[in-house]
């Protein structure tokens, strides 16, 4: 999606009778100190009825059954005298709905995703500097002379809720050097750059790994790969999803595509390595985000769209057909200007267990308005 200065912004577009009715939280993924501070939990008008906010920033998130919201906070100044890697967190916050800490876990290497597990244990993603020999023979990326001393691979660690690391599985010692090769027009600071984490049943992990365009299961008892997928089919994609009907659903962003760059969401079944079901725009460029982004399948059917890098929201029907669409009003200054992308928003339904017995009020103010949060 193209930006403007002059694009509206705010509620585009709400066909009532084919949407879901619920409530869309999403907090804006990048920004400098202080004006990174909110979320927004709005109505299908796009009113606010909550907001949060917390100084340490927050950068993504999303409501737990109990009603408070698990988030990332802003990266750290330094990742181990190094500068940070985009969609790293210094902490992960729970917090209530008055914004107040009720829990907290502090990790520099910690970024993009987590997941609050049933028995109240905490999945991150982190990062971990492998050891020289090792980056030497990660294969691809451009310019391998750059930073080869000081490379990181993905883990992940199992907090419990006193902060106390109960497992950990280094994803990295789990590749192969001949078929997982960096993306030649990406940089060598990161071998995967996993970006999202999802948890099965049995309890298996599902995980999207950026720079190696592949996606993969790991079976958290055996602590080894089940399954992996994605080598020529995926370009730079985020947000592997478990979908009750056995499939796995992917935002493929199409970054560094062969071609023209283009979004899709698909569905993959795993067992035959097909994909079974894609939505794309038409024309193809219309949907586009370079980064970042997500997908979420609805009870009705309809898909729930984060274009992340222009920070649009849209729900589409099983058709493809738009029937709600939002673009984020709040822009804030980061190192590369004026952004309003949304790292991924999640929409809740009316009966969601968590909202119960909330105030949920909308405001009237930011409504429509292209608005500078300084």
């Amino acid at each position: 999606m193209g930006r403007s200065k002059h694009h509206k912004v705010g509620l585009i577009h709400h066909d009532s009778n084919q949407t879901e009715a619920g409530y869309t939280f999403f907090c804006n993924a990048s920004g400098m100190k202080s004006n990174d501070c909110y979320a927004f939990l709005i109505d299908m008008s796009g009113r606010i009825c909550h907001r949060w906010y917390r100084p340490e920033g927050i950068r993504h998130g999303y409501l737990l059954p109990n009603g408070n919201l698990l988030c990332r906070t802003r990266p750290p100044e330094q990742l181990n005298g190094l500068k940070p890697m985009p969609g790293s967190g210094e902490c992960l916050l729970e917090i209530d709905w008055d914004s107040n800490i009720v829990w907290q876990h502090y990790d520099q290497f910690l970024h993009h995703d987590f997941q609050r597990l049933d028995n109240g244990n905490t999945l991150i993603l982190a990062w971990e500097e492998l050891p020289k020999d090792i980056s030497k023979r990660i294969l691809g990326g451009y310019d391998p002379r750059i930073e080869m001393d000081r490379m990181f691979g993905d883990v992940i660690h199992e907090i419990s809720p006193l902060n106390k690391v109960i497992s950990t599985w280094k994803i990295w010692e789990l590749l192969s050097f001949n078929e997982d090769l960096i993306c030649p027009l990406e940089d060598r600071r990161v071998w995967t750059h996993s970006n999202s984490i999802d948890v099965n049943s049995n309890g298996d992990f599902l995980l999207s790994h950026r720079q190696i365009d592949s996606v993969s299961l790991l079976n958290s008892l055996s602590g080894q790969l089940k399954w992996k997928w994605g080598r020529g089919d995926l370009s730079h994609q985020h947000d592997a999803r478990y979908l009750n009907n056995g499939l796995i659903q992917i935002f493929d962003n199409g970054t560094h595509r062969k071609g023209m760059s283009f979004s899709r969401i698909i569905w993959v079944n795993p067992e035959t390595n097909t994909i079974v079901w894609e939505y794309k725009s038409d024309p193809l460029d219309e949907f586009y985000s370079f980064h970042i982004s997500g997908a979420q399948l609805l009870p009705s059917g309809n898909i729930f769209i984060t274009e992340g890098a222009s920070g649009r929201l849209f729900e589409i029907t099983s058709n493809g057909e738009i029937v709600w669409e939002y673009i984020n009003p709040y822009f804030t200054r980061g190192i590369n200007g004026f952004s309003n992308s949304i790292f991924k928003a999640h929409r809740y339904s009316r009966d969601y267990f968590g909202l119960a017995n909330r105030v949920l009020e909308s405001e009237k103010d930011a409504l429509f308005t292209r608005m500078y949060i300084s």
